[in-house]
């Protein structure tokens, strides 16, 4: 047996006790199909669902005409390059290229984006529309890879900046209370929210965050929830209660014009992608 398989085993040996477990360090899209048909018919594949959704949406106008399946392409090849393709957090190729789309085709003028992390929505918003300005926040940005020109990151929560725009999106991947934001988005003036691991009841625990991220923008929209019903999960390990605010949950649906799902375009590229959803809000 080598030193690294002896390492290897008593490392695994330590963890185990914890609930966790050595994997294969390995990142999106290394195991793929090389350039050819079968590679093109995905592209084609992911451009149909993303086109049949922006073309048949009603949450804003389509402000920009463009070839779906060649940005489909651009995309991928530049994803590729990016510094954003490890499986351990973040977002992935399916959620980045529905920033990318949504800021190409609806063309914000300001772009607001909560949760910065390792930089990737930013890059996606931006590479979509270089035109719009560019918010990006987070409360520590240590774990940041890339700082795209022309983006400003900010170091604070995003309510903590002025910023005001004709058209404004804003981009939720922050693990926060979604109401608490469509409440905030709303006061604000923005116009088009997206959420990120917009989860319903039944997925929900995951991520939750011990509860912190709760209620996500689904459970206004789910008549099966019932005023003080208790919603028990449990969470690595550990068991959790959230209480339904059916009050709160009908309000803040009530600052909602439109509230879609986007369809998931992460498949076809064989990973999986977090439930999103878009919403328009009423001013």
């Amino acid at each position: 047996m080598t030193l690294k398989s002896n390492a290897r085993k008593t490392a695994a040996a330590l963890l185990r006790p914890f609930g966790m477990e050595l994997v294969r360090s390995a990142r999106d899209l290394d195991d793929f199909l090389e350039p050819g048909k079968q590679r093109d018919a995905i592209f084609r594949r992911v451009a149909v669902v993303a086109g049949d959704w922006l073309q048949n949406q009603s949450i804003a106008p389509w402000h920009q005409n463009f070839d779906i399946e060649h940005e489909v392409r651009e995309f991928f090849g530049d994803y590729l390059a990016s510094p954003f393709r490890e499986t351990s957090g973040g977002s992935r190729i399916g959620n980045l290229l529905w920033l990318d789309l949504l800021a190409k085709a609806l063309a914000p003028d300001v772009m607001l984006d909560s949760g910065t992390f390792r930089g990737a929505s930013a890059w996606a918003l931006s590479r979509g529309n270089p035109s719009a300005r560019v918010f990006s926040f987070d409360i520590d940005m240590s774990q940041l890879l890339l700082r795209v020109p022309g983006v400003d990151y900010v170091e604070s929560d995003w309510t903590q900046q002025d910023v005001t725009g004709q058209n404004m999106l804003c981009y939720f991947d922050d693990h926060v209370d979604q109401c608490r934001r469509v409440r905030e988005a709303a006061k604000r003036g923005v116009s088009i929210a997206v959420f990120d691991d917009d989860y319903d009841v039944s997925q929900f625990a995951p991520m939750a965050h011990g509860g912190f991220s709760l209620p996500k923008l689904s459970f206004c929209f789910d008549e099966s929830l019932g005023d003080g019903e208790v919603i028990a999960w449990r969470e690595a390990g550990r068991r959790y209660e959230w209480t339904v605010p059916k009050g709160e949950l009908d309000a803040v649906r009530g600052l909602v014009g439109q509230y879609q799902r986007l369809p998931d375009i992460s498949a076809p590229f064989g990973v999986d992608q977090m439930p999103y959803s878009i919403a328009v809000l009423k001013r």
